[in-house]
């Protein structure tokens, strides 16, 4: 951390200023002692970094203890003012370094390769600077003569930027955490035998404790082998450690001319070893940003690939990629979860799928149904344009039964700037409501333009029943007058009786078509169907083949209605006549005639009857025909309702329709289930009395009104 706060000094900054002198001071004597030629001449000068990396971290105000450390170590051998000059020369040396520093900005971890030529910059320039604010003081001394100036300059320069380059790393990238961090993650002992190899290497070559030869020269370059590793495991703290005991060692052959210092020439010495542990401190830093570049770039990819699956795999879309002859490579949780419950049932995918290309549930055309679709198949292998997606839908049917399911798919081309398509990457979206919306839409649609064609046909239907009745009327009415006064034995008697007859079945039709077309009397009273059944047997046997059995299953309570009895009356013989005629000759069969009460609530399966839209929520009286006969096809299930629609040769179509007009004027509903050599099953529903008395707009329909257009959103059930 660099504070940059000018702090007001305290005890603390005291003791801290008078702690950078003494450390300064210690390290200025332990360099002097290895100091070769004049006293002042010295290879490495850590100090320096030490100074550096202080004020670095703990700031400007410590620059005093900088001054006092370098006045006291040269103290000792010049005068006062000589001292001085020394200790402000290096002042400055530090200051200009820590100000490039601040300027740079760079990780005390030296993490990238930015770091270390920011470091090497700053070294570089204070130490000169420092060189050449030192060269007058020595020149006053008398120390040297002036043609040795130059390569006294250069010689400080070096010592000073070798000091900074190793000791400055170590100050300013340690921390209280950086042990624990390290013994966290299981490298404390590695990193301290990394140390103890450096050390034993360092003193079998450097010290020689044994006899040594040539050998001592190659041998000093396997520290970098020590350095290298320490890099890797630990980084730049760690390696750094390893550079400062090579050069502890290095600085003591040196002096001693021992080890592989023994072998150099002595015009050339100091700066051999110079190199050398400049070019450790390089490689250790150098590396060290190397390897934490990569670390990040790693860090970097396994966030993106975290964040790459998070969004894939907890994305709603299905997402797969493919092979152009269907092999799935890669599918996301979403696409394995739909899939395996479809195809796959209980087996466990692994997102990447492998090579496996013989198995049909890692094949995509396979798994989405498109196996049987030749013409998207064809799209997709003959796609020519890899720059343009290709869209299509593909619907699934689960082998065991399952609710079939639709998909939209966005496919495209892996590597589009390849001019061979080898893989496909593919996005669906679930779309199965959507496709039973459009088919319901469609449905209500067709039933919206039937239900317009029915009303018309209604109306025509109600207009002309009106005509034929006033005609009718007056054609039964002088009929019967003019029997009135023919005796019985008139020959013209019987001829009239058949126009009479023919008249009234005539009559009879109308008045179908007039209850159809809305424009029949209703005379609505309360009254219990039970009975009016009961009543009603001998007129519904007379229907009945003899075969057919006629069973009642009446409710025990009273089932009043508030309905016109004559229309319903009706009704009843409609329904037990057609499941009487859906028998065969000589077939034995049954009719069943049930009644009981319901409650229709708002949201209630009810609603969706035919006409159940226009039920009110309250108590009503079901009435139910049944049959176990021929039943009925979905195709004449579809038509049942249709006006002079009829499968009977001698039927006219109105039965139906009529049942229907009933129902509607009554306010209720009515549900057919059928299916061919399963019967037919009728159930209606009429507003009980309670209901009506209790709520006005369940009283039937007015004389006269019209049916809504709506009355056929129906749910005419095949089972």
């Amino acid at each position: 951390m660099v504070a940059r706060r000018r702090r007001p000094f305290g005890v603390v900054q005291y003791r801290e200023v008078f702690l950078l002198a003494a450390c300064y001071f210690g390290l200025a004597q332990l360099a002097n002692s290895f100091s070769t030629g004049t006293w002042n001449s010295s290879v490495f000068w850590p100090a320096m970094g030490l100074a550096v990396g202080v004020v670095y971290r703990r700031g400007w105000s410590l620059l005093p203890g900088v001054f006092v450390g370098s006045f006291a170590a040269h103290g000792f051998h010049a005068s006062w003012w000589a001292a001085a000059g020394l200790g402000a020369a290096t002042t400055i040396g530090v200051a200009f370094a820590v100000r490039l520093l601040h300027k740079f900005q760079p990780n005390p971890d030296f993490v990238t390769l930015g770091d270390l030529r920011s470091l090497m910059i700053a070294a570089a320039s204070g130490s000169f600077l420092t060189a050449l604010a030192a060269a007058p003081c020595y020149l006053l001394l008398n120390t040297f003569r002036e043609k040795d100036l130059f390569a006294t300059v250069v010689n400080i320069w070096m010592g000073h930027l070798l000091g900074i380059a190793i000791v400055a790393p170590l100050i300013m990238g340690w921390s209280a955490k950086l042990l624990p961090r390290y013994s966290r993650r299981g490298l404390t002992r590695g990193l301290a035998c990394i140390s103890f190899a450096t050390l034993v290497l360092t003193v079998v070559v450097f010290s020689a404790p044994i006899p040594y030869g040539a050998w001592t020269m190659p041998a000093a370059f396997l520290a970098v082998l020590c350095v290298a590793w320490a890099a890797t495991i630990g980084r730049t703290w760690p390696a750094m450690i390893q550079v400062a005991i090579v050069a502890l060692g290095a600085l003591y052959a040196n002096d001693r001319v021992t080890g592989a210092c023994f072998y150099l020439d002595p015009t050339v010495r100091e700066s051999t070893v110079w190199g050398y542990l400049m070019s450790l401190a390089t490689i250790a830093l150098g590396l060290s940003g190397l390897l934490s570049t990569r670390d990040e770039v790693e860090r970097q990819l396994r966030s993106s690939e975290e964040t790459y699956r998070a969004i894939v795999h907890d994305n709603p879309a299905l997402i797969c990629q493919f092979r152009t002859d269907g092999t799935l490579v890669v599918v996301n949780e979403t696409f394995r979860r739909a899939f395996r419950e479809n195809a796959v049932k209980s087996e466990l995918w692994d997102t990447h799928l492998g090579q496996n290309k013989h198995d049909p549930k890692r094949n995509f055309y396979t798994l989405v149904g498109l196996t049987g679709d030749a013409k998207t198949l064809a799209r997709i292998r003959s796609w020519d344009t890899p720059d343009e997606p290709i869209v299509f839908d593909t619907c699934t049917e689960p082998k065991d039964g399952g609710t079939i399911r639709w998909y939209r798919w966005t496919a495209r081309a892996v590597d589009m700037s390849s001019t061979i398509i080898t893989e496909y990457h593919a996005v669906g979206l679930e779309i199965s409501n959507e496709k039973r919306a459009e088919a319901e839409r469609k449905t209500l649609e067709a039933q919206a333009i039937q239900t317009q064609q029915y009303e018309a046909i209604g109306v025509l239907a109600g207009g002309i029943a009106h005509e034929f009745n006033n005609i009718l009327t007056s054609g039964i009415g002088y009929t019967e007058l003019a029997l009135s006064y023919l005796d019985k034995n008139h020959r013209v008697v019987p001829m009239l009786e058949e126009i009479l007859s023919g008249s009234m079945r005539a009559a009879d039709l109308t008045k179908q078509l007039m209850i159809y077309g809305g424009q029949s009397h209703t005379h609505p009273r309360s009254f219990d169907i039970s009975q009016m059944i009961r009543d009603s047997q001998g007129l519904l046997a007379v229907v009945l083949q003899k075969s057919t059995r006629l069973r009642f299953e009446l409710a025990t309570q009273a089932a009043e209605v508030f309905a016109d009895e004559s229309k319903l009356r009706q009704l009843l013989v409609c329904l037990v006549t057609n499941s009487a005629e859906s028998f065969a000759r000589g077939t034995v069969g049954e009719v069943v005639v049930r009644t009981s009460s319901e409650y229709v609530d708002n949201n209630g399966p009810k609603k969706k009857w035919t006409n159940g839209a226009k039920l009110v929520k309250g108590h009503y009286v079901e009435l139910e025909v049944r049959d176990n006969g021929s039943g009925m096809s979905a195709e004449t299930l579809a038509r049942v309702f249709e006006p002079f629609f009829t499968t009977k040769f001698p039927g006219r179509g109105l039965g139906m329709a009529a049942v229907l007009g009933i129902v509607h004027d009554h306010r209720g509903a009515i549900q057919i289930r059928s299916d061919l050599g399963q019967g037919t099953t009728v159930r209606v529903l009429i507003p009980s009395t309670s209901s009506v008395l209790a709520d006005d707009s369940m009283t039937p329909i007015p004389v006269g009104s019209r049916r809504s257009a709506s009355i056929l959103q129906s749910e005419l059930v095949r089972t």
